[in-house]
């Protein structure tokens, strides 16, 4: 049975001073204690000074409880500690205080200075975890103090995850408005210089488009900005996708601009054997995309073995067989990679080229620089055997010292395999020359052709109409001669030469000597080109031409005085003798005989005559001869020598 003590001022007492109680206590009124150092009640409370229990309130380390628990100092909880519903676990609005989680000699905390917030852990080893529905959201690294959202594998300063399937999003939203043009959502890095002065040294932020539109902005600060948060925009995307650097507007997908200076876009490579490439795709009808076109660099770093290489056709990509190729030192390929020449065209099968102005002037120019040189084209040729060879060229040579100009058309042989450079000097080819010459520079205008080395033909500027060979140009040796009027051209014998000349001075001849006739420089008559045959009238020879080769009609008469009764006047022609006196030379003629029959010394005249071949260089003489005892004279009006070239 318990005790029960109804407001009486009843004690009982123990004699140790103690009150014990073995049954249940029951006070309905109000229990007081004063002055009591502990109260002790086995399995209930024990009370200690400092804690005070008023009007409902409880507060440990002062005595006014606001709060149904007060707690002044440091608390220690062990077990669960539950926080019912609409209800909250906040430190003091004034003042410091800390809310302290022990996890196994580890604290997180919470804590509040009156001015700040913070949440921390008193161990750099240890992470920081936030949790939703038992799945962790935020992560900051103990030891790094790197932040992960959706991660605790953090590698960098904040780092969000998205699982496969999830979004992994990271939005910066700003409430500004949309009218187009207006800035809002920017992102901005900001860096500290040596003064610890820090600024903002390069955003990205979106500006509002056309209605739901909006453009992303790259920008970066200049070297002259300053502290200021200010950055200069470098890239747009707009909100039709194209990509602006350097302009605001880009009509493109891709659109380069740069005031005042060059637009480059660089494409490199590292290593030998890679490429740089640059690829057009398209997509075809069935939705499969197609490599078009590539542009792509080959080569090591030897700028003799870059090649930049162009592409076009159906799946051509970087490594395709290109179309075109731009060598290292500027040769240029079409359907080769190794040109080898300043422009090389190569085809398996027929290969074409077309120049086509469809309503203009449509022109290839080829130029030279400098005296000496040449522009040209070459045609080459394959032969059975040996190297392929230029068969013929098409070239000009260069003379910066006038406006005259030449341009030769010509065939070449295997053996002159030189390029356009060579003039034909092997005497196997055929040339046409076109010569242009201002009045008052060079001596005439013309048109030429030559075979082998030597000038056939001509026209010149002036109408006359001429054959002849490289000394050709006098109008005195023209074989065709016409006045450059509408007089018809007149012809001479194209393959005729004649010549004749009297002697104009007595000539001693010795006895018995064949002694070589000179002096016929009176009624010389000559007619043809020099090159088919020169008479020289003083030295009374006539030497073939180098184009004279041919038959000939020769003859001569000569007269000599004082010759006796039934003594002789003797001639012969010969040709190729050296000395004046006959050395014995080739004879052409017979021996031309005259007597004098009569009795007084008298004058006897004596004739020969003959047809023969001479060779061009062939150099023909006139003899005389007689048996009178002692030197005659010949008689002039008497001494003749004539020849003609009947045919080649």
């Amino acid at each position: 049975m318990g005790i029960q003590i109804n407001g009486q001022n009843d004690s009982v007492t123990a004699s140790d001073g103690s009150l014990r109680i073995g049954g249940n206590v029951s006070i309905p009124g109000v229990l007081t204690y004063e002055d009591v150092t502990s109260v002790d009640s086995v399995g209930i409370v024990t009370a200690q000074a400092g804690i005070h229990v008023t009007g409902g309130n409880v507060s440990i380390g002062h005595d006014n409880p606001s709060h149904k628990l007060d707690v002044v100092g440091n608390t220690q909880l062990y077990g669960t500690v539950s926080v019912g519903a609409n209800n909250d676990i906040s430190p003091s609005s004034t003042g410091t205080g800390q809310l302290q989680i022990d996890a196994n000699g580890y604290t997180p905390y919470i804590a509040a200075d009156g001015t700040a917030m913070y949440i921390g852990h008193n161990s750099a080893a240890r992470d920081l975890i936030l949790q939703t529905d038992e799945t962790d959201r935020l992560v900051i690294d103990g030891a790094t103090g790197r932040v992960g959202i959706g991660t605790d594998n953090v590698d960098y300063k904040l780092e969000v995850f998205g699982a496969p399937g999830a979004d992994g999003d990271f939005s910066i939203k700003s409430s500004a408005s949309a009218a187009s043009g207006t800035e809002h959502s920017k992102l901005r890095f900001r860096v500290r210089n040596p003064s610890n002065q820090e600024s903002t040294k390069a955003s990205i932020h979106v500006e509002s488009a056309a209605n739901w539109g909006g453009n992303l902005i790259f920008g970066t600060k200049t070297s002259s900005g300053g502290l200021s948060e200010s950055t200069v925009e470098r890239l747009r995307i707009t909100s039709n996708g194209n990509i602006g650097i350097g302009t605001d507007d880009p009509d493109h997908n891709l659109h380069v601009n740069r005031s005042g200076g060059d637009s480059v876009i660089t494409i490199e490579s590292s290593g030998n054997g890679n490429h740089s490439a640059l690829e057009f795709f398209r997509t075809s009808s069935s939705g499969d995309s197609k490599g078009a076109g590539s542009i792509y660099v080959t080569g090591d770093t030897s700028a003799s073995e870059a090649r930049m290489h162009f592409g076009v056709g159906h799946n051509i990509s970087h490594g395709g067989s290109p179309r075109m190729t731009i060598m290292g030192n500027g040769e240029v390929g079409i359907g080769t990679i190794t040109a080898g020449a300043p422009l090389h065209v190569f085809g398996s099968s027929d290969v074409s080229s077309l120049i086509d102005a469809a309503a203009g002037d449509g022109l290839l120019t080829i130029r030279n620089a400098g005296d000496g040189n040449w522009s040209g084209i070459n045609f080459t040729r394959e032969r059975s055997t040996g190297p392929n060879v230029t068969g013929g060229s098409i070239w000009m040579p260069s003379d910066t010292s006038n406006n005259s100009a030449l341009l030769y058309i010509q065939t070449q042989s295997a053996s002159a395999n030189a390029g356009v450079a060579n003039a034909l000097t092997t005497g196997n080819g055929v040339r046409i020359k076109l010569a242009s010459q201002p009045s008052g520079v060079g001596t005439h205008s013309s048109f030429s052709v030559e075979v082998g080395d030597e000038q056939r033909f001509e026209i010149k500027n002036s109408g006359q109409i001429g054959l002849g060979n490289t000394g050709f140009g006098g109008l005195n040796n023209q074989t065709i001669i016409s006045n450059g009027g509408s007089a018809a051209a007149t012809w001479g014998g194209v393959n005729q030469y004649a010549f004749y000349g009297e002697q104009d001075a007595q000539q001693t001849v010795a006895h018995a000597t064949y002694t070589h006739l000179v002096n016929f420089a009176t009624n010389t008559i000559t007619s043809g080109s020099s090159l088919l045959g020169i008479f020289n009238e003083a030295g009374g020879r006539f030497t073939v031409g180098t184009h004279g080769a041919g038959l000939y009609y020769l003859t001569m008469t000569v007269g000599i005085d004082d010759i006796q009764a039934n003594d002789y006047v003797q001639c012969v022609i010969a040709k190729n003798g050296t000395n004046q006196a006959w050395d014995g030379s080739t004879r052409l003629s017979s021996y031309g005989r005259a007597w004098n029959s009569g009795g007084a010394n008298s004058i006897v005249v004596a004739t020969v005559s003959c047809i023969s071949y001479l060779n061009a260089g062939d150099v023909v003489s006139f003899y005389v001869y007689h048996n009178e005892g002692t030197s005659e004279p010949t008689e002039p009006n008497r001494t003749s020598i004539m020849g003609f070239r009947l045919s080649t």
